[in-house]
């Protein structure tokens, strides 16, 4: 696609869900701010591309996620039934080859509202939790041949509220995903947390997907991604620096030896050119020896609406730990998760509003099964996304002439802004001038207590 294509879509994506987001219902009016949650990524290996047997993995941790009181889960991209990680290593003339790839993808991605959709939302009602899963969906309407690269928000009433298909996969990702349009950039509140939404890997750095987002004052935003390492982690907590919002980071979990023993990679003689690719190219950069076998291992991350970081990023196979460095400075494994895994932010000493949840009843053919793949969780509240977007409109406000300064927000929660000024309201464009920003500092100073100047 040309960059200037490419430009027009997403301005028009943007326009779309700018419309759309009149629908979307207002959080602040059903979900009171300052009540302390749990919210949780997990670190899950799916079935490599088998979509059931993902179903139900998927339905164990979501189990534990509500025997532990967590109220929004969330995992990596393409976690329902693989991202697909042949992408890398297949020709694009082994047509045969492609064609087998092709069948066992599309039969083995779920069509929301369709019978193989149904046990996922089953569990979630029962569990009581707030799930936004990644997955391989596969059209429901037409030929229902098309597979989009999609996060599903599903509230804890087992209810499906919205659905976001990636714009534009990545590189040779778009020889299996297809384009989305959108027009399913909103953000959507749900039952017991607020305003949550997402977008899939590197559209996180799509500047005008992020504004349309938070134009719409989302509150929790879910980053999957097959992404993983440092860079990706400290743009985690510059998103949620920007956006005023927690942001919670999923990274793929990926075993090359064990996707080699799937049904795909071995029912299908076509599928054996690229299976050695992959398997020999792990074994070049050392073939996993000292990260347990894993390519890519999670890195679950939760940052603050201030840009710190809650928990994280853990790594199941530890390709980014440190053990070398003082001990100061976290080293990312499984053990210090385990035993400190809670950056101490406020140099009061232990921090217990965080932790590391192991998933018991999931087979898997190393001995420390129960290690490897968790939850991570870190307790947040509404109150500290309310006050960071507080602080980004006073802070716009000293940057920028009186009368100069313009937002407008789309279907927005608001009171951040109308608790001092009665007049704004709606989505209609707020203009800030000083009388404005007399009175939002005194708001500032009565309410979140800072200091004389506001900031």
């Amino acid at each position: 696609m040309r960059p200037l294509a490419f430009l027009l879509l997403l301005v028009c994506a943007a326009t779309a869900a700018a419309k759309n987001a009149s629908s979307v219902p207002d959080g602040n009016k059903k979900e009171p701010p300052n009540a302390d949650i749990k919210i949780g990524v997990a670190n899950m290996e799916e079935v490599y591309w088998e979509l059931q047997p993902t179903v139900e993995k998927a339905c164990k941790f979501i189990t534990a996620a509500g025997d532990a009181g967590i109220k929004l889960l969330t995992f990596a991209e393409g976690v329902l039934s693989g991202y697909p990680w042949w992408n890398w290593w297949t020709q694009t003339f082994d047509m045969a080859g492609n064609e087998m790839i092709g069948g066992h993808w599309v039969l083995n991605s779920a069509r929301v509202g369709y019978p193989e959709f149904e046990p996922l939302l089953d569990c979630i009602k029962k569990a009581k939790v707030n799930v936004v899963i990644p997955m391989n969906e596969r059209d429901n309407k037409g030929s229902q041949a098309a597979v989009f690269n999609a996060i599903v928000f599903i509230d804890s009433n087992g209810k499906v509220v919205a659905r976001h298909r990636k714009v534009l996969p990545s590189f040779t990702e778009r020889f299996w995903w297809t384009h989305g349009d959108g027009s399913d950039l909103v953000v959507v509140d749900m039952p017991g947390v607020g305003r949550v939404c997402g977008l899939l890997c590197w559209e996180n750095f799509v500047l005008m997907a992020r504004y349309t987002l938070i134009a719409q004052d989302c509150e929790f935003w879910v980053s999957p991604t097959q992404d993983i390492g440092p860079g990706w982690a400290n743009h985690i907590k510059s998103m949620a620096k920007e956006a005023g919002a927690y942001v919670m980071g999923a990274g793929q979990m990926f075993r090359p030896a064990e996707a080699a023993k799937s049904p795909l990679a071995t029912q299908h003689s076509g599928n054996s050119k690229w299976v050695k690719s992959m398997t020999d190219a792990f074994a070049a950069v050392g073939g996993g020896a000292t990260t347990k076998g894993y390519f890519m291992d999670g890195g679950a991350l939760i940052a603050n609406p201030f840009g710190q970081t809650l928990v994280g990023p853990i790594y199941s196979g530890c390709t980014h730990c440190y053990p070398e460095c003082p001990s100061s400075v976290r080293d990312n494994s499984i053990e210090w998760a385990r035993d400190e895994g809670c950056p101490d932010l406020d140099g009061l000493g232990p921090n217990e509003r965080c932790g590391f949840l192991p998933v018991t009843g999931i087979t898997r053919p190393t001995a420390n099964a129960d290690d490897e793949e968790f939850i991570m969780w870190a307790v947040a509240n509404r109150d500290e996304a309310i006050a960071a977007k507080k602080v980004s409109v006073n802070v716009g406000t000293d940057l920028i002439p009186q009368k100069m300064f313009k937002v407008t927000w789309n279907n927005r929660q608001g009171s951040h802004i109308t608790e001092v000024d009665g007049k704004v309201s709606g989505s209609k464009p707020i203009y800030v001038d000083s009388k404005w920003r007399s009175k939002a500092l005194k708001a500032d100073k009565m309410h979140y207590g800072l200091n004389a100047d506001g900031l």
